[in-house]
């Protein structure tokens, strides 16, 4: 009985937030979409985690700007992923999953592969939980960090580095500009 409450007031919250921020058609299905995930219960079919999952850590390295982040459902399970941009790599801006840098193993996935695309998107549905899209087209804006307001709450923060993350990803590996 305390898990479905837990549930119902999770989904109600949530909700309220997306009615507030008023988004768009599109970001309302998706949205329905992760709330019946949420609702259900359900794990996500590429790193394991129970619904909800949001950014534990989103950290910037000083090896070159690798972006370390850490999911986490909510069950307390984590999953590491990070973009690599170590100085003088081969693999740079590519993406790496299961460890919390390249340096220590991991697996690096695939370009235009299955796993890479429901990776990107899993990354977008917790992105557009924080952010509203107003938010998101501003940050297209950007054109250097100097840019970036520090002022955002911690969550949208996360949130705005891994769509800039994203956003940087699909330009260099797939020519696109969204």
């Amino acid at each position: 009985m305390l898990k479905k409450c837990a549930i119902f007031l999770i989904s109600l919250f949530a909700t309220i937030i997306f009615a507030i921020t008023g988004l768009t058609q599109n970001m309302e299905t998706l949205n329905e979409s992760l709330m019946h995930k949420i609702i259900r219960g359900e794990k996500d079919e590429v790193t394991g985690l129970t619904y909800p999952i949001h950014f534990k850590w989103v950290l910037g390295i000083k090896d070159g700007g690798t972006i370390l982040i850490t999911l986490r459902g909510s069950e307390g399970k984590e999953f590491s992923i990070c973009f690599d941009h170590r100085l003088e790599t081969k693999t740079d801006g590519r993406i790496y999953i299961g460890t919390n840098h390249p340096n220590a193993g991991g697996e690096l996935i695939e370009i235009n592969s299955a796993y890479e695309k429901r990776l990107i998107s899993l990354l977008r549905e917790i992105i557009d939980s924080n952010l509203n899209l107003k938010q998101q087209k501003d940050l297209n804006k950007i054109k250097t960090w100097d840019d970036f307001d520090i002022n955002m709450p911690l969550e949208d923060y996360k949130a705005a580095i891994v769509l800039i993350e994203i956003q940087h990803y699909k330009r260099v590996f797939h020519n696109k500009n969204s």
